[in-house]
Parts: C-alpha cells; structure tokens; sequence
C-alpha cells in the first residue's frame, strides 16, 4: 500500500532495532590530554592533542606533557604516537589535507632539544610512511608571536590563519617552501576553501570573510552577525550542498548565498558554544564546549580546575533542528584538576562509518554513523517512493568525497527482470571521465529501498571534471563533480 508517497514494507528487523538500540558513544583512545584537531587521509584518521596530560596547570613544574599527535589506520582500534621534532607539549591545533598527505600546524611546543621552545612549526606526512614520519616545514614568520589557528588546501595552495605577527594570513604554492602574506584579515581561526575564487575565513571576534583572489584581500560578510557579540567569533566552519554554517559562541549560523548574509539556526542546540561541525552527506555535526573555571582541591594545595560540559547535536534538515546524540558519553567523570561533567567537544571527523569526537576532558569517541545518520524505529519501515542522486560532498574534492543517494521500494517484474521480488533492486553507481570512459564502479549489486551512502577515493585519478552515474529500476541520474589536487 502507499502512504504519504512512500512505500511501506510490513516487515519488523528486531536484530536490527536491537543493535540500533544498543549502539552509543564508546572512548577509543583514553588519555587525559584534550584532543582538539582531527585530519582524515583515506581510511587513516589522525589526531592532535595541546600536548599535556592535564586540562588546566598554573605551575608548569606540574604539568605533564604527552605527545602532539596520533594515528589510526584500523578506525580507532589502535592508536600510534608518532615522533616529531616538537616530541611535547605542542598544540596540534589544526590540519589540511592534499591527498594522501597532511600539513599540521603546531605552536607552542618543546623540541627534542631540552629547553628550546617553539612558537609555530608546520609538519608534512604522507600514506607511504603511514604517518610515522613527520617533516618539519619552513614556518611563514620568524616571530615567536605568530600561533597557527587554522589551514586549508586547495589545488596547489596551502593556506594557513593564524595571530596578527605581522600577517594573520599566509599562502603557499609549493608547500610550505616559500610564503605570502595576505592582508585585511586579523586573528584567522577557521578557515574555508571551496575554490580559488570562494576561500572563507572566520576571524576572533571580528567576524565572517571572504576573499576571490586566494587571500590577498578580503571582504567582511558580516550581515546578520550582531556588531560586538559572541556571533563574530568564528570557532568552525563547514558546508553542505550549498549552504555554508558558522559555529561561534552564540551557536550556528547558516547562509544559503555564499555567505553575503548570515541566519541563526539553534533550534534544539541546549549548549550554543559550538566548537566544531563536521558532514557526511545530508547530515550535520556539531560539538559543543561550556567551560567555568572553578576551584579543585589536589594533594597538599589548591589549584584551578575546569567544569566543562557540552556533547554532540545532530541536523537531518540542512540545520533549522538539531538533536543531542549523546548517549554513551559520561554523565560525570574526575579529572585530577577538578570533576567534568558531560562531555567537553573540541573536534569532529568523519572517517569511514564513524563519527569520531574529539574532548577537552581528554580522549578520542567514536560512533557509528548507521546510528545517527538513518535512525530506525520498531514497526512498520517506511521506504522511499522515488530515486534519487544527491551532489557530492564535499565537491571539489581531494582525494576522497562521499555520495548519498536513494532507492525506492521495487515492484515485481515478469521473468527476465533484474528487480526481484523480496523489494531489492539492482543499482550501478559508477564513475566515468570526460571521454565517457568508466573509471571506477562503486556499486553493482542488489540493495534494499531507503537512502545510501557510498565513498569515493580519487587518489589515482588525475585533477579534472568527472561524473557519476546512477542506474537503478530502469532510472538514471547522472552529476558532475571535480577532483582538485
């Protein structure tokens, strides 16, 4: 029968409603040291640290510094600290990825050397060393003021945002090697890159800009960010489809006209300071952060500790709602500098089929996005009517992007038919470049009704235009996307 344009299949999945039911946040790398940036190459997910084992320390005789960065390579089952020149208390504070390497900024930072402190470094890896080797680049600026908030890369052009000392912004052609500065822009912490002429940068405090030109000037796009509020600190950028968000302290904001105005959209948010966003297909993250600073008793004195709270709000409607996903996270947990209650989020990635969280209080979360992304109730299961392709995202992309689409519930056919009978039907979704020449197949097979997702890694394709194609009960769709390097 049909019901509201959808079909509905009268089956129950109890294996199914069980394992969603069941399914919640578990910690996959505990340690005390925040973990406040994530890089994802491939199915390699890396993440940074500020370097010490304690949230807050006023005598640095007490402080316990613990590695910058971790690699996984097996989605969060083991964890590996590799060396760097700065080997502790560096703040891994962001990344860029260009294919199958990744840049690091780091600040603040002791060197293997004992004694001798840094201000900036930026670090390259690559896949064919598995991210255990990392090279030092040459930083942008001598000046021991600079600290690096964010990096971006897009094409061939590194960008990095960062202190006003002298510059805030900086760009790069030939990684890392040689630098230039860019101007009207101060305080640079999120930055955007979605293509030469649309690079997006988010100021401390003095709001949303945007340069056509890779950052050698910039135009404030402030409409709807009130003058001299929490709005015009930008913790986070990210996009979706066509729309770009903004996360500050006094929660979300979306602009659906490449960021000439901006909308608040915190419908269910129940914590507005919002550190981090992250995407995967039609769906948005956002990591929330409250802290007060308070006082903890520990061993003969009294030191200042941090109350945190905050955790993880999901939106399946380009941003007008969001849910908390939180279930699994702590309730309350002691940390030697006072007690953390909830969870205290600083960073989002999606790797594979996890969403993994980064904490404040310490360690990295990982979820399942099955769990968040298609929530599944007991009854009947509505499935979708029609077919449908959606854009990639994010596009343009390196090396790796992510395609959503749709499947309806399939009719009987007569003998011959490639639909059967039990509601699967055949789907092909594949890739083909500007000759029409099929590049890679992402699916082929038989696939229940509902809405997919499926991984594309580019990496041994050439930069340029391509299409995916997609077949499925006699219907077609086809979208263009174009891999950058």
């Amino acid at each position: 029968m049909h019901k509201r344009g959808k079909v509905v299949v009268g089956f129950l999945l109890i294996a199914v409603f069980s394992a969603s039911a069941e399914a919640q946040w578990v910690q996959s790398l505990p340690m005390k040291s925040p973990v406040i940036s994530f890089a994802v190459s491939g199915t390699t997910l890396i993440a940074g640290t500020n370097g010490r084992d304690t949230v807050v320390f006023i005598d640095t005789s007490l402080a316990r510094y613990a590695p910058t960065i971790y690699v996984t390579t097996d989605n969060g089952t083991s964890w590996t600290a590799p060396d760097t020149a700065v080997k502790w208390g560096g703040a891994a504070r962001c990344f860029a990825v260009n294919g199958s390497t990744v840049y690091a900024g780091i600040f603040d930072g002791l060197t293997n050397n004992p004694g001798l402190m840094i201000s900036t470094v930026i670090y390259s890896s690559n896949a064919s060393t598995n991210f255990t080797q990392w090279n030092a680049v040459a930083a942008p600026t001598p000046d021991f003021y600079f600290w690096v908030f964010s990096m971006a890369f897009l094409g061939s052009n590194l960008y990095i945002g960062g202190s006003d000392a002298p510059f805030a912004f900086y760009r790069s052609t030939n990684s890392g090697t040689n630098w230039i500065a860019g101007g009207s822009i101060s305080e640079v912490t999120a930055l955007l890159a979605l293509s030469d002429t649309n690079l997006f940068g988010g100021s401390a405090g003095g709001g949303m800009f945007r340069s056509t030109n890779n950052g050698t000037s910039w135009t404030p796009i402030d409409s709807g960010l009130a003058a001299g509020t929490d709005a015009k600190w930008i913790n986070c950028l990210a996009s979706s489809g066509t729309s770009l968000f903004a996360g500050t302290p006094a929660g979300i904001f979306r602009s659906s006209n490449n960021g000439t105005s901006w909308t608040k959209v915190n419908a269910g948010l129940s914590d507005t300071n919002v550190t981090a966003l992250a995407v995967s297909g039609s769906t948005i993250f956002a990591g929330t952060s409250t802290q007060t600073i308070d006082s903890a008793f520990e061993f003969s004195g009294w030191y200042f500790g941090v109350i945190v709270g905050g955790g993880v709000f999901r939106s399946t409607d380009n941003g007008s709602t969001w849910t908390a996903v939180n279930t699994g996270f702590p309730t309350q947990q002691t940390n030697l500098r006072g007690t953390l209650t909830d969870i205290d989020i600083r960073s989002l990635a999606v790797c594979g089929g996890t969403l993994f969280a980064g904490a404040y209080s310490g360690g990295v979360w990982q979820r399942p996005l099955s769990d968040m992304v298609t929530s599944v109730e007991p009854g009947p299961v509505e499935v979708p009517a029609q077919y449908r392709l959606e854009q990639n995202y994010p596009n343009p992309f390196n090396p790796v992007t992510t395609i959503l689409y749709q499947i309806a519930g399939s009719r009987e056919y007569g003998v011959g038919s490639r639909e059967k009978t039990d509601g699967m039907g055949h789907v092909k979704l594949a890739v083909y470049d500007l000759l029409g020449r099929e590049v890679a197949v992402l699916v082929d097979g038989y696939q229940t009704p509902g809405e997919h997702r499926v991984t594309f890694d580019a990496r041994k394709l050439a930069s340029g235009v391509y299409f995916y194609r997609l077949s499925a009960g006699g219907q077609v769709a086809v979208k263009r996307m174009i891999l950058v390097r």
